[in-house]
């Protein structure tokens, strides 16, 4: 089958493209939401994009084009015309107005929904860093070198992976940033932010798409506030203003509407809208409103690809979600990811997460404690387990179980 979506962003097919985290949100949210028939399409062929999600890629599209915009956003103010009933989104009202969209449509940009297909904890702690990121044009430059060293803060290089960079972004107290995207990101994870202004005049650092960006949070004026790097060290995060990310969640559970019908909308034309694909729609759905038991359905749907493409980065997010909302499946599955994928190979954390779920009393959590650490406790209560019947629902005969129950039995006096 043809790959019925052919989206856009700075990457490979650019040939002058950089590799920036921002730009790899479209990636992540089309597998997140499983509409993993994709193709990465060059924009310097117009007629082979039919969608675009994330970033200030507008102003390069032809008028009229037939492309499929939810939530991308102009780099600077231009006139220009796409067909309307196919504008689901926008990244704010800057774009809106310069677009000629009069009808309402949900405004931000789709970064925001990083937090939620990447769930992370994110504790107050004063002693996290102050995480500084910049674009990748200023990585280099040496107006941050006195802070390269400073345990006080932490450079975040923007030229990675988006799951690397949300937990870089994660382990900070807050975040000074002349990355759009690592604003947006923060802003997604509620963490304090502002931003940092080289005072260049590069085209991709003027205000239009800060302005953009915080219009649709009803800040526009908050584009405005940043300092420069000199200014860093004076820098209190304490009095960063965080009043208008209450106004986040709103714009999340929009965007996430959109996306979700965009998918349904696709399966069903595509006539791949699986029972497979189904189940991950409704997960999904769950786990955006709290569910953790949809939190580790999507992790086994991301750990075993089905509906999606195989991601154990993925699957790691939402397994941690679960667990770290005490759900004790979600803490077995990340206790056997830490054992059995290698690069997240820790037996500290597996053993640790077993044996959280071993507590709720999880036979499966007992039995790889037992197996992987040996573990004399569980096997003692899985010698019980066995010897009073408790675990012939593993399908297993009467003798077999007294059997097994014997075995651990002996097993257990390390």
């Amino acid at each position: 089958m043809n790959k019925p979506l052919k989206c856009f962003w700075w990457s490979v097919p650019c040939k002058k493209a950089i590799y920036n985290f921002g730009d790899l949100i479209t990636p992540l949210l089309l597998n997140a939401y499983g509409l993993i028939e994709y193709a990465e399409a060059d924009k310097s062929d117009g007629a082979s994009v039919n969608l675009a999600i994330v970033g200030s890629v507008l102003n390069s599209f032809w008028n009229n084009q037939p492309l499929t915009i939810i939530g991308s956003g102009l780099l600077w103010k231009d006139t220009k015309r796409f067909p309307v009933d196919r504008t689901l989104a926008l990244r704010g009202k800057l774009t809106k107005e310069c677009l000629g969209i009069t009808k309402d449509i949900p405004l931000g940009d789709p970064g925001l929904l990083v937090s939620r297909v990447l769930p992370m904890s994110v504790d107050s702690a004063a002693a996290k860093p102050i995480g500084i990121l910049p674009h990748w044009k200023d990585y280099a430059s040496p107006r941050l070198d006195a802070y390269r060293n400073n345990p006080r803060y932490k450079i975040i290089n923007p030229r990675c992976e988006v799951p690397f960079a949300a937990r870089e972004i994660c382990s900070c107290s807050a975040i000074i940033a002349s990355s759009l995207h690592g604003l947006i990101v923060a802003d997604s994870y509620g963490i304090p932010n502002i931003r940092l202004e080289f005072g260049s005049k590069q085209v991709d650092t003027n205000d239009f798409k800060y302005r953009d960006y915080y219009s649709a949070l009803g800040c526009e004026e908050r584009a405005k506030k940043c300092i420069y790097p000199e200014a860093i060290a004076n820098t209190d995060p304490a009095r960063f203003d965080t009043d208008y990310q209450k106004n986040i969640p709103q714009v999340q559970d929009k965007l996430h509407q959109v996306l979700l019908q965009f998918a349904e909308k696709i399966h069903k034309e595509n006539g791949v809208f699986s029972a497979a694909a189904r189940k991950f729609d409704e997960n999904m759905e769950a786990a955006h409103l709290g569910d953790v038991q949809a939190m580790n359905t999507l992790g086994d749907l991301y750990y075993e690809g089905k509906s999606v493409q195989k991601s154990f980065a993925m699957a790691y997010q939402w397994y941690k979600a679960s667990a770290d909302r005490g759900y004790h499946l979600g803490m077995f599955n990340l206790g056997k990811l830490y054992y059995e994928v290698a690069e997240y190979k820790n037996d500290d954390e597996s053993r640790k997460w077993l044996s959280m779920a071993a507590s709720f009393g999880n036979f499966w959590a007992h039995e790889k404690l037992a197996i992987w650490f040996n573990d004399c406790d569980s096997m003692r209560y899985l010698s019980d387990c066995y010897f009073n019947g408790y675990a012939e629902y593993r399908t297993i005969k009467r003798e077999e179980g007294l059997q097994k129950g014997k075995e651990w039995f002996e097993k257990s006096h390390c």
